[in-house]
């Protein structure tokens, strides 16, 4: 049982499972989740021998916990937590905003089957008769949404942001991500999974805006994984991403940062980010880390830097001090606290 904050305020508590063959990952069931964002609303779940099935407002998806599968044929509505929000419309999601207010929406087509394939990425799903549980990274890497819906397990307490508020959690504790800097080194099972959980964000939720390194080395036609072997340093980088060391990670971030970089949007590099009470500290060790992997990473670094600097010269205005640790950016990152999970 795991305290529970949304948005600053204490909201009883949850459930998080362990299972053996991976001792330091967190799971939650789908039904628990989905009511710890909408304590409003109600997941039903249906059991079908070796699958699932899931609904959430009217909306169904089938969980084979067996293959490791999800498949909804209104993937965008089952996930969307807007429903009880201004629009009153699942899938479709709305910044709130006190200049917009929802008027009509059309999709052509009004529907596409989704299937998403954990077992590609070694996310082992898991039941118990009853539930289907999803690693709460996964689960909650696939509901937040662009009103900055999101939640943080930091080892001892679940932080939850509703609030239409770009620094989201860090808005509720501007420290939830210092437990996960002074780390030294993770688990073996914990470090498999964040990096099979980051490929399998970007391989399936990403934009693809055309604009990156490795999008033109095939990223949307080949995944992560297998695109980081076809860029110059991507190999080095890929080893950093898979290392238990917290600080070898965090550097292999901020090379996959400067890949990634896609004119403002997308912000994966974990160092700049770091909260302010724990930068010195973790600072040694990371400069101390910096000095030691492949001149190939230091330079995507420094080209990334290089790229940033000269966006501060172009657009003064269009940054603006953001987050924790009031570093500046461009824009309000989707992937921001998603990546501190990973590192918890």
């Amino acid at each position: 049982m795991v305290n529970v904050n949304r948005n600053g305020k204490d909201a009883g508590q949850v459930t998080l499972r362990f299972y053996n063959d991976m001792p330091h990952v967190p799971y939650i069931s789908a039904t628990a989740y989905y009511h710890m964002m909408l304590p409003t609303a109600l997941m039903t779940v249906v059991n079908q021998g070796n699958c699932y099935q899931l609904t959430a407002a009217h909306v169904t998806a089938t969980v084979d916990v067996v293959n490791d599968v999800m498949t909804s044929d209104a993937y965008s509505s089952f996930i969307s937590l807007m429903i009880e929000e201004n629009t009153g419309q699942a899938g479709f999601e709305i910044i709130s905003s006190p200049f917009l207010q929802f008027d009509s929406h059309l999709y052509e087509p009004v529907s596409t089957a989704v299937t998403l394939n954990f077992r590609k990425y070694g996310i082992d799903l898991h039941d118990d008769g009853k539930e289907t549980c999803f690693p709460f990274a996964t689960i909650n890497d696939m509901f937040t949404d662009a009103d900055f819906r999101m939640a943080c397990y930091d080892g001892d307490r679940i932080l939850v942001n509703t609030d239409n508020d770009e620094d989201g959690l860090a808005a509720i504790d501007k420290n939830y991500a210092a437990l996960a800097y002074k780390v030294v080194e993770v688990s073996e099972d914990f470090a498999s999974f964040r990096y099979a959980e980051l490929c399998f964000v970007i391989d399936n939720f990403y934009g693809y805006p055309g604009r990156n390194t490795l999008e033109k080395n095939g990223l949307r036609q080949k995944g992560l994984d297998v695109t980081l072997d076809a860029v110059g340093g991507g190999k080095e980088v890929k080893q950093l991403l898979k290392s238990k060391k917290q600080t070898e990670f965090v550097v292999g971030t901020e090379a996959l940062n400067c890949l990634m970089d896609d004119g403002g949007h997308t912000t994966l590099g974990l160092w700049r980010i770091a909260p302010k009470i724990v930068k010195e500290e973790f600072g040694s060790r990371y400069k101390e880390t910096y000095r030691t992997v492949p001149a190939s990473v230091t330079q995507l670094i420094e080209n990334g830097e290089k790229d940033l600097e000269e966006k501060e010269k172009e657009y003064p205005l269009a940054l603006r001090p953001s987050g924790p640790t009031g570093t500046a950016r461009l824009h309000p990152p989707r992937c921001t606290a998603s990546m501190h999970r990973y590192i918890t």
